[in-house]
């Protein structure tokens, strides 16, 4: 059920269970900011650090500011942190339906959005069959406390955001990314660490 304790100091999720994605950050084009950066290609792969980690030497520490949102503009900042579930060389579908939900450990400074995101919700560049309205993963809203904390995500309770992007059914069969995003309106610090299925 490992996906990634991030105790091999690498930027790839565990390889058990035909796993074999890459972490990275993004972050969007409106002079947000997120360390460590993205490359040219917005998503680079992400190296733990080993600062106050919930279990042994190593996991995934992120930081930076977002602007302010501009609902008339449509200008909406954001970045984030994730990893793809399977990647040759751009994400490929993981079929996740041995498994009922993730579980994993953060800390932090904010509320974030955490998305696992699917074909039907991601764009070709992505992996994904999505068309118009992508990026809208299934998820739920955590507010991050100072100390280590679990987060469930029971695929039988995420949710997309009901309010835009294309609405698709939940499938675990077709599973492509998690992200945790961090919303507009300021700086945000957090870590991860301890990525299971269950």
């Amino acid at each position: 059920t490992l996906i990634d304790d991030l105790e091999d100091k690498d930027n790839g999720v565990a390889k058990v269970g035909g796993r074999s994605g890459f972490w990275y950050t993004y972050v969007d084009a409106l002079g947000s900011t997120v360390t460590p950066k993205p490359d040219a290609t917005g998503a680079s792969p992400l190296l733990p650090g080993s600062t106050n980690c919930h279990a042994g030497t190593a996991c995934i520490i992120v930081s930076g500011t977002t602007g302010v949102a501009d609902p008339v503009a449509m200008k909406y900042p954001y970045a984030g942190v994730g990893f793809d579930f399977s990647n040759a060389k751009k994400p490929c579908v993981y079929n996740g339906s041995a498994y009922t939900g993730i579980k994993f450990w953060a800390r932090g400074d904010v509320e974030v959005t955490i998305k696992v995101n699917i074909s039907g919700t991601a764009d070709a560049t992505g992996g994904g069959t999505c068309a118009t309205g992508c990026s809208n993963g299934h998820g739920k809203k955590v507010v991050l406390s100072p100390e280590w904390a679990e987060v469930d995500l029971p695929f039988a309770t995420i949710m997309q955001d009901p309010t835009w992007g294309t609405q698709v059914p939940f499938d675990k069969a077709a599973l492509l990314s998690l992200q945790v995003q961090f919303p507009a309106g300021g700086a945000f610090n957090a870590a991860l660490d301890d990525f299971t299925f269950y």
